[in-house]
């Protein structure tokens, strides 16, 4: 799964003390942040967050760290 998989994600950014993150977002309703552990955003947050947006919430899940969208 590569950054691309991710192109059903609204995407933003936000800076904040002179740093920008790229904030993926989907779905409508409640929010729900989705903090992904190392190495990042693999295809099993990806996916654990679009179910959160099945469910009636909005998955929002900052990019921290590592390669959106790749397994380790």
């Amino acid at each position: 799964m590569a950054d691309d998989d991710l192109a059903d994600f609204e995407r933003a950014s936000f800076t904040h003390d002179g740093k920008t993150r790229t904030i993926f977002r989907k779905g409508t309703g409640p929010a729900v942040i989705v903090i992904a552990e190392m190495p990042g955003i693999s295809p099993k947050v990806a996916n654990f967050a679009r179910k959160v947006a099945d469910i009636g919430c909005t998955a929002v899940m900052p990019h921290l760290f590592g390669d959106p969208g790749r397994d380790p």
